[in-house]
Order: C-alpha cells, then sequence, then structure tokens
C-alpha cells in the first residue's frame, strides 16, 4: 500500500476531538502505510465563523489549512464529513475510539477498506460509505 496522508482533528495531540471538525485546536498530519503511522505535520486551526451548520465555506477553510489529505478521521458523523464523502476525494472516517494510536491500530486492521475507498476516490469515484471503527467492529455508514 502507498502512503496515505492522514488528518485527525485534536485538543490535546493525544485524542481525537469528538466536536465537529472546525472546532479542533489543532489537526495532525499523518503518513499512514496500513501498518505504521508517523506525524508529519501539526496544523493550528483558524477559527472561522458560519452561520450555516455544516456549511460549505467552512469546510473549504478546513481543507485550506489541511492540505492534500485522503482519510479524515474524526470522532463524529458530521454533515461536512457527509459533504467530504459525496464532494471531495478524502475518504471520511469515523472513530469511537478517543486515543489516536489506538485507532491507528484499528485503521490497521481495517487497511484493506480504506485503502480500496481511498483508491476509488483517487479515481473520481465518490463511494457512498463512511467507515465507523471502534474497540470491537466496524460498520461502513451510509
Amino acid at each position: 500500500m502507498e502512503k496515505l496522508k492522514v488528518c485527525i482533528p485534536t485538543k490535546d495531540e493525544k485524542t481525537i476531538y469528538k466536536g465537529h471538525m472546525g472546532d479542533a485546536d489543532l489537526f495532525m498530519i499523518y503518513e499512514w502505510d496500513g501498518k505504521n503511522h508517523r506525524l508529519v505535520e501539526k496544523k493550528k486551526n483558524i477559527p472561522f465563523e458560519e452561520k450555516k451548520h455544516g456549511g460549505q465555506k467552512k469546510m473549504q477553510h478546513i481543507l485550506s489549512i489541511v492540505g492534500e489529505c485522503e482519510v479524515f478521521v474524526g470522532g463524529v458523523l458530521s454533515p461536512n464529513f457527509l459533504n467530504l464523502r459525496d464532494k471531495t476525494r478524502i475518504q471520511p472516517v469515523v472513530s469511537k475510539i478517543e486515543d489516536i494510536e489506538r485507532t491507528f491500530e484499528a485503521l490497521n486492521e481495517n487497511v484493506e477498506t480504506v485503502e480500496e475507498l481511498t483508491r476509488k476516490r483517487k479515481n473520481g469515484e465518490h463511494p457512498r460509505v463512511i467507515p465507523q471503527i471502534s474497540e470491537d467492529e466496524t460498520r461502513l455508514l451510509s
């Protein structure tokens, strides 16, 4: 598997932020090859006020901060996760696991699913599924 860039929103650099991605303090950018991951960059969130919850402008603002990531792991299935799924080449993943290190362990166990979905996105497809990982199972949300 080629290395993928994975973005994870956080407030403390150890756990995934469980609110809306635009409210996180930091975006941690990792390189992940399906077995190992390494932090390559920390990007500070710049607040952006938008009256409409889940608005396109806020999503575009966040994407301009995080740059070219193939996977975005968040703690909740927000309206902008649905926008990512439907309108971008970024594969959203919902993690019910707060700890970032344990989240990567679960991603390693689901590497085939994530790799297939990101490959389809690179080819211009928009699979209507979002993997949700937890300590004991992975579900595909649509």
